[in-house]
């Protein structure tokens, strides 16, 4: 953009987990955007992780004890990733509300993973559930570092 506009060109940059390339709607003509040409910048951590989740290591489906790990790593962006895994705000809150879950962080997430892992069968992988934590890391303004 040669020029600034208040709300225009505006990128998710969370989105550049899940996508190399965005389609930029502020110019005249529409034209994608790349992931290093947006990022290179001010989020260089975060290119680098991305870039990351694309090692071949994380096709493998996601298991118990990758669950359990990100249950026990994940610190205040907790919430945020069950959103960016696609649960909804009402199946977070139920999920919470159980008495099993209620002040145990790592049950109410360990417990939501499950449900995603289940939901997503053959594409819950590791690069999935990692971008994921990336971006409620991003979200949460939590210092990105891989998880596997």
């Amino acid at each position: 953009m040669k020029i600034c506009l208040h709300n225009k060109g505006i990128l998710r940059v969370a989105q550049f987990n899940y996508e190399s390339e965005l389609d930029c709607d502020a110019c005249s003509e529409s034209h994608p955007v790349e992931r290093s040409e947006a990022l290179q910048y001010w989020f260089k951590n975060e290119l680098i992780l991305a870039d990351k989740c694309d090692s071949d290591d994380l096709n493998k489906l996601a298991e118990n004890k990758h669950l359990s790990k990100v249950a026990s790593v994940i610190c205040k962006e907790y919430w945020m990733l069950g959103i960016e895994l696609g649960l909804r705000n009402v199946e977070l809150n139920l999920m919470y509300a159980d008495p099993d879950c209620k002040g145990n962080k790592y049950e109410f997430v360990f417990k939501y993973l499950v449900k995603w892992r289940n939901r997503e069968a053959e594409n819950a992988t590791l690069r999935s559930l990692n971008r994921a934590i990336n971006a409620a890391r991003l979200y949460s303004n939590v210092e990105s570092k891989p998880v596997f």
